[in-house]
């Protein structure tokens, strides 16, 4: 009976509720993940006949989803082997293209620009540019205002062709 009100509730309050988290995240899958995680919590409540309104309890656990990865976010140290979508990076802060066997070397060297960094600074180049985050978004995350983020990415942007111009890459 439960497993059919949940399949009921799916039906009827899918769209809403990736509306909902889409609205707070601006990765579609990672909105798909949480949403079916939310659904998927909610059936494995034990003891459903507590649960008077089972949509409200729905877009709660979806809301706390959210705040759990906001706050794994917040707290985790950005990997930037792992994870600095190297070419992107390049292309937007160096102008021309490069020969092939330069660009290995350009993404290196800009790997390095961005460790030398202030954590802040890392991790709001990252989420914007990397991420696709907005402003509002990254400050959100980050429990700062989208004034600070602004300051933050434009520091790290001068920064890194900084360091790229030292490293002998022209603007």
């Amino acid at each position: 009976m439960w497993a059919s009100k949940i399949a009921s509730i799916y039906q009827e309050h899918r769209s809403s509720l990736h509306r909902f988290i889409a609205s707070k995240l601006a990765d579609s899958e990672l909105v798909k993940d949480i949403a079916q995680e939310a659904y998927l919590r909610l059936l494995r409540v034990d003891n459903s006949k507590n649960i008077d309104n089972p949509q409200a309890y729905l877009f709660t656990i979806a809301r706390n989803l959210l705040n759990e990865h906001y706050a794994a976010k917040k707290h985790s140290k950005v990997s930037l082997d792992d994870e600095v979508k190297q070419a992107e990076l390049a292309e937007v802060l160096v102008d021309h293209r490069l020969a092939e066997h330069e660009v290995d070397s350009l993404q290196k060297d800009l790997i390095q620009a961005i460790a030398v960094l202030p954590q802040i600074q890392q991790q709001v180049i990252l989420m914007h540019r990397r991420d696709g985050m907005t402003y509002d978004e990254i400050a959100n995350s980050l429990g700062t205002t989208k004034g600070m983020v602004k300051k933050h990415l434009v520091k790290a942007v001068v920064q890194c062709k900084a360091y790229l111009r030292k490293c002998g890459y022209e603007q």
